[in-house]
This record gives C-alpha cells, sequence and structure tokens, in this order.
C-alpha cells in the first residue's frame, strides 16, 4: 500500500484525508492518505523520518517555505514562487511542486477573471505566495500585498518583480487600498474562529469580490453576503490543488463531483 500524508499544525481540522481516501477509493488505488501534525520545533526531526516512509504528501500553514530545504528537486513555478505544498518520491529523489496556485486560479476564474484588475492581498506566508504568482501570471493590473510583518511583504514584493517585473507591486501599510481594489484575497487564518477579521469590516465596498482561503464560511465572508457582495471560500481551491496533487503523485486526475460530494456528504 502506498503512504500519503498532509504535514502541518494545526491540521487536526483538514478535509484532506477525506478528499484523497474517497478518491483512492473510487479509482481502486490501493492508497492510504493520514494526518502528520507536527509543532514548529520538531520539523527537522519529523521530516527526516516521513521522507523515508512516505510516497508522497501535501505541506500546509507553517511549513510551505521550510520544506524546501529538505527536497531534492523542486519544480520551476515552485521555485519561483518560493513554497511547496506538495512532494513526490520518484527514482528515490523527493521532488516538490506548489499546486496551490492552480487550485486557486482555477477555483477563482470560475467566478472572475482577474486580468487587468487590482487586488489586495492580506497575508503574506506560503498559501499567499502561491495566489500572488498565480495572479501576476495571470495580468493583473496592480498587486497590493499587507502583512503585520512587512519585511514579509516586502520580501514577497521584490520575487514577484523579478519575475513579473511588469506588475506593479505595493506593500500596504494600512487596508485604503482595497477602495481601489476589485478583489480581496485572505491568505492568513484570520477567521477561522467566529468574531476574527483580517480586515475592517468598513473597506468593504460595492464592487469588491472576496475569496477566502480558509475552507468555510468566515466572518468576512459572512460580512461581504451581508453587504451584497460576491465571494467564494477556499474549498474549490482545496479541491482543485487536492486533484493536481493527486494526478502527480498517481498519474491520474480524480473527478472534482467525487470530492466535492464527499464534503458535501
Amino acid at each position: 500500500m502506498k503512504k500519503f500524508a498532509l504535514l502541518g499544525y494545526p491540521i487536526k481540522h483538514s478535509l484532506s484525508p477525506l478528499l484523497h481516501n474517497t478518491a483512492f477509493k473510487e479509482l481502486n488505488i490501493d492508497a492510504n492518505y493520514k494526518l502528520y501534525e507536527i509543532l514548529p520545533e520538531n520539523f527537522e526531526k519529523e521530516v527526516k523520518k516521513l521522507l523515508k516512509e512516505l510516497d508522497g504528501f501535501n505541506i500546509t500553514i507553517p511549513f510551505k517555505e521550510r520544506i524546501l530545504n529538505f527536497l531534492d528537486v523542486i519544480d520551476g513555478e515552485a521555485q519561483k514562487i518560493g513554497a511547496s505544498n506538495c512532494a513526490c518520491k520518484k527514482n528515490g529523489k523527493w521532488h516538490g511542486y506548489n499546486t496551490d496556485a492552480i487550485g486557486f486560479i482555477k477555483a477563482l476564474k470560475e467566478d472572475i477573471n482577474p486580468k487587468n484588475l487590482t487586488v489586495f492581498v492580506v497575508g503574506c506566508g506560503g498559501a499567499a505566495k502561491a495566489v500572488s504568482f498565480a495572479l501576476a501570471k495571470n495580468n493583473v493590473k496592480k498587486i497590493f500585498l499587507k502583512d503585520i510583518d512587512t519585511q514579509k511583504a516586502g520580501k514577497l514584493k521584490k520575487r514577484i518583480e523579478k519575475f513579473y517585473p511588469q506588475i506593479p507591486v505595493f506593500v500596504a501599510e494600512d487596508f485604503s487600498g482595497i477602495k481601489n481594489s476589485q478583489i480581496l484575497i485572505n491568505a492568513t487564518p484570520v477567521g477561522m474562529k467566529e468574531g476574527e477579521m483580517p480586515v475592517p469590516a468598513e473597506f468593504l465596498h460595492k464592487d469588491l469580490y472576496v475569496f477566502d482561503l480558509i475552507y468555510k464560511k468566515t466572518p468576512l465572508l459572512k460580512e461581504a453576503q451581508k453587504r451584497g457582495l460576491k465571494f467564494q471560500d477556499g474549498l474549490k481551491m482545496l479541491i482543485g490543488q487536492a486533484q493536481e496533487s493527486f494526478r502527480i503523485w498517481t498519474g491520474v486526475e480524480p473527478a472534482f463531483e467525487i470530492m466535492l460530494e464527499a464534503v458535501n456528504r
């Protein structure tokens, strides 16, 4: 039996085992997918152990950047982004990929084409990197980056400009840039708990589309709904990146509907 997993912290809430194990069963693949919740201080020790045991894995918060140091070959897109959320063992070597970018843009484009639009991204971690690069690749007009760590935002700005010099990128000191944006993206964990808002409600204007990477109706999305705005949570992105990860591991892409049905059930 092939062994796959999700590594991260905290991850007890994750739907990934449900998605992948449903697809393995549906496609008669002898494989299993588990959760490995790893404390940040134990990351190095645990990863070295798991690299010997697993055939492939996903990586989530807060390890999407740290994992790069443990992989042998990093795919061009993941290299550009500077974060990996998917790894696969091939001929004894570990290859790293970024399927977040693919999952995100596929989900976003079902609702809105970001071409020539201004986007405000909250958070500058591993997921935000994937999102920002996917947006730049799809020719957005302008990107605002907001993070409590302005150095982190500055590094991401430089990274995007290196590969997409034609896209203007700004580090936002406050949320005022949302007023001139058509898309708002929350790429932070703020909103997993009730009552948490990554952005003050007064910045949600009538022409704004809101995308929250958290896959439930967060306080931000409830507020967007209350104001009559179009919005999306992170479920379709989660399924999209899972489909691509599954394809990398097995050579077969499971149907979106099968994974969605498993979640709904």
